[in-house]
């Protein structure tokens, strides 16, 4: 996925689907990742709620999960 992501970046925006974690490891909504060369952003598929809006730093690093525990 990180290859997905670095690819996607270097146009300028992208879109996944994306499981989210939400209170604990029985709880993971379906949600999408929304990637521009600025910014983030999560939303929750289902209420349309934006959970996390953030700017890229230099101090960021996005590190995706590949698996569900």
């Amino acid at each position: 996925m990180q290859l997905e992501i670095d690819t996607n970046l270097s146009k300028g925006q992208a879109t996944f689907s994306v499981l989210l974690l939400m209170d604990s490891s029985e709880n993971w909504e379906p949600a999408t990742l929304f990637l521009r060369r600025s910014a983030y952003q999560i939303k929750i598929n289902d209420s349309e709620t934006v959970v996390v809006e953030e700017k890229f730093s230099k101090e960021l690093s996005v590190c995706p999960s590949t698996y569900l525990t």
